[in-house]
């Protein structure tokens, strides 16, 4: 009893100070499973105060305890935000692929919203760059031009009525979303090297592995690892347009890509029946539909792999996640109507799964379609936003019903 009021009051005390990226579970550096009775308390504590803060998640593994999973899985059918789950299968060999030494792999935590980092000994990855997703696309349907400011903001990649096929599109779409991040990149860069050289950070440098070691601080690469993390928001809204637009303007030929996009400039106030056509009867990913998922699927490797061979001020790699946050909303307020049926200034995907209201099909297929991305090659998180009726799972049958279906996507 002691120990749970003394853990509450900590709990409190982070919320107040709104702390993000607590770690629970997980695995020793060495291997084998990291839980103990503290573990358990905490998630007792989350459960009992819901807390918006500290954004906590548990790190599952193959060995992770049955009754601090079922423990998790009460706190969420209870209607507790948290905690989220994280699959260390998947991000332990991500973090590999980093290059990451495997004891500083099985030892990551997370920093912010949901991005990983191994723990103390990391200089970047927590959103060193966010990124709209659905820009390239509106910019490509503009020659470059923002569809709300008329700036010229990308390169100029031809006219719509230049973009005579399908892989043309793809094309301008793909020049434009490497030009933004190119940019970030450099100016995070930028940021760095004026960091290391104007703005030390002793107190970090003696809480981070190896600066006091090397002699170097935080910011001037004492650190063991030096990354960069780019947050794309609303990749699921760009791959749903482009695989709205591949029917409507290249296949069926129901109109021009110019036609559409003049369409999406009065935001389909003229078209609401081809609105509703590309909103509802088009596939969208989260649906087990091949074509959806597949071209989410490719978009997100070929980012993924891209940024892999792109280096911060120090040497790291770059990378991607997509996790779920308010940026969804702020950015969507910005961006024009997209193909997939989304209107003005609505918030664009808020997730790596499908597109809020887009999931048709039930649970399963999101899950189905969630498994074909590649997971273990990306920097952070794929989060999924699972959003379940609350009185299907506040009975003991329903709770045990949603532990199944988690365990089940989790393996």
């Amino acid at each position: 009893g002691c120990a749970r009021e003394i853990l509450d009051c900590l709990y409190l005390k982070l919320a107040e100070q709104i702390c993000y990226g607590a770690t629970l579970g997980g695995q020793l550096p060495q291997g084998g499973d990291a839980t103990n009775p503290l573990t358990s308390l905490s998630i007792e504590s989350i459960r009992r105060l819901r807390l918006l803060s500290p954004r906590t998640a548990l790190r599952w593994h193959r060995g992770t305890p049955d009754d601090l999973f079922a423990a998790a899985v009460h706190s969420m059918a209870t209607g507790a935000t948290f905690p989220v789950l994280v699959n260390d299968e998947a991000m332990v060999p991500g973090l590999l692929r980093r290059g990451l030494k495997p004891e500083h792999a099985r030892d990551y935590t997370f920093c912010g919203c949901g991005q990983t980092t191994p723990h103390g000994r990391a200089y970047g990855s927590y959103e060193d760059l966010i990124l709209n997703a659905a820009k390239p696309l509106t910019y490509a349907l503009h020659d470059g031009r923002d569809e709300r400011t008329g700036a010229q903001v990308g390169p100029r990649t031809g006219r719509p009525e230049d973009l005579a096929t399908f892989d043309a599109l793809e094309a301008a779409v793909w020049e434009q979303l490497a030009y933004l991040l190119g940019v970030g990149i450099e100016a995070t860069a930028a940021w760095r090297h004026w960091g290391a050289a104007h703005a030390p950070d002793f107190l970090r440098s003696t809480l981070t592995h190896s600066c006091v070691e090397r002699g170097l601080d935080w910011r001037a690469g004492g650190a063991d690892y030096h990354e960069g993390m780019v947050d794309l928001v609303g990749l699921t809204t760009l791959a749903d347009s482009l695989t709205a637009i591949r029917p409507v303007v290249y296949e069926e030929r129901r109109l021009s890509l110019s036609g559409l996009a003049g369409i999406l400039d009065r935001d389909w106030k003229d078209a609401p029946d081809l609105r509703r056509y590309c909103l509802d009867a088009l596939p969208k990913f989260g649906n087990e539909e091949p074509e959806a998922d597949e071209l989410l699927r490719r978009w997100l490797k070929r980012t993924n792999d891209w940024l892999f061979a792109q280096r911060t001020a120090f040497g790291g790699p770059w990378g991607i996640d997509v996790i779920g946050w308010s940026g969804a909303v702020q950015l969507g307020e910005v961006t024009g109507a997209t193909p997939d049926g989304r209107r003005v200034g609505e918030p664009l995907a808020d997730c790596a799964g499908p597109a809020q209201g887009r999931d048709r099909s039930g649970i399963t297929a999101v899950l189905h379609s969630m498994c074909k991305l590649p997971m273990r090659e990306v920097h952070g998180p794929l989060a999924l936003s699972l959003r379940v009726p609350g009185d299907l799972v506040r009975t003991p049958e329903g709770e045990a019903k949603l532990g199944s279906l988690l365990r089940a996507y989790m393996e």
